[in-house]
């Protein structure tokens, strides 16, 4: 599996170094990883969704390069029948508008994006700056107000961004 994080990482960069919408500018792509735990304060919740901001683009020239999602540990819970997470903004309707709802209840799969998205970053589809994962539990809630009921699970998140000049 580190190899095939190895590669896609590379793929990413890559991507970002192809000839983007702006003709004259060549991307720098800056990636960071998130670990979301099932210990998260997210996961308390007595509601079948949980959401948990991750980071928040400075400005609308920051552009998303790629996104992937690696579930490292399964989510699981005796009572939940399944779990899936998206990466998107705040605003409803774009939950999943970076990466489509995927499985985090096994290990097996993981999601990607490359490219810089056709120009798509969240002040295009809405205006909303933050970037956000969402995750929707079938059977149960998430936990209780002040406890999860998760029982194991760890998702890692890596995204890229890169900066347009400005005037762009």
């Amino acid at each position: 599996m580190t190899d095939l994080r190895t590669l896609f990482v590379a793929l990413i960069a890559l991507l970002c170094t192809a000839q983007p919408a702006h003709a004259a500018y060549q991307p720098d792509c800056t990636s960071r990883t998130y670990t979301v735990s099932y210990t998260d304060n997210a996961f308390k919740v007595a509601s079948m969704t949980a959401t948990k901001t991750l980071f928040s683009l400075t400005s609308n020239r920051v552009k998303l390069c790629g996104a992937s999602m690696d579930p490292r540990t399964a989510f699981a819970d005796a009572s939940l029948s399944g779990v899936v997470c998206s990466l998107g903004s705040a605003t409803s309707g774009n939950s999943a508008i970076y990466l489509p709802a995927l499985n985090v209840m096994q290990t097996t799969m993981s999601a990607s994006q490359g490219g810089l998205f056709g120009g798509k970053d969240l002040a295009t589809p809405d205006t909303n700056l933050a970037v956000v994962l969402t995750c929707t539990a079938t059977g149960a809630n998430f936990g209780s107000g002040s406890a999860t009921a998760l029982t194991a699970g760890k998702l890692w998140i890596t995204v890229s961004t890169s900066t347009l000049p400005p005037g762009s």
